[in-house]
């Protein structure tokens, strides 16, 4: 958890530096994107091999720094999280593999942010409401 803080954190004061020191803001997304990814590819290059390492940070880390632009620190924290869980966690849909309990607890645990987000972005109101009824901005 404290882990995807730091890392959402750290390439947001990357950005914010690169920023100042540019005045411009595309060209300081476009260097932060390839310092965390040359940096993400180095760190991962030894557990998966080199053309993993380098894929995945050029798909994982832009995804972030857009999510952390567009929506913010808490959206862009949270894809952080689910990248590393989905990362790390056993992946399988067979239920009679002995390991199944290990995939479902991850799975429940993504799945419980998505509907506590959902719940918590809806306030109360319906899924499927009707728009006509409903008071707009009030």
């Amino acid at each position: 958890g404290s882990v995807c803080v730091l890392q959402v954190l750290e390439t947001l004061v990357m950005l914010l530096v690169l920023r100042l020191v540019l005045q411009k803001t595309w060209p300081a997304v476009l260097i932060s994107i390839l310092l965390v990814s040359v940096t993400s590819a180095i760190d991962s290059a030894p557990n998966v091999g080199w053309v993993l390492a380098i894929l995945g940070s050029l798909v994982a880390l832009p995804s972030m720094i857009f999510v952390l632009m567009r929506f913010g620190l808490l959206a862009a924290t949270t894809a952080m999280f689910v990248t590393l869980v989905m990362g790390a966690a056993v992946a399988t849909l067979d239920f009679s593999a002995w390991y199944a309990d290990r995939a479902l607890v991850s799975m429940l645990a993504i799945v419980a942010i998505l509907i506590f987000g959902a719940v918590t972005a809806l306030a109360g109101k319906t899924l499927f409401g009707d728009p006509l009824r409903e008071n707009a901005g009030r």
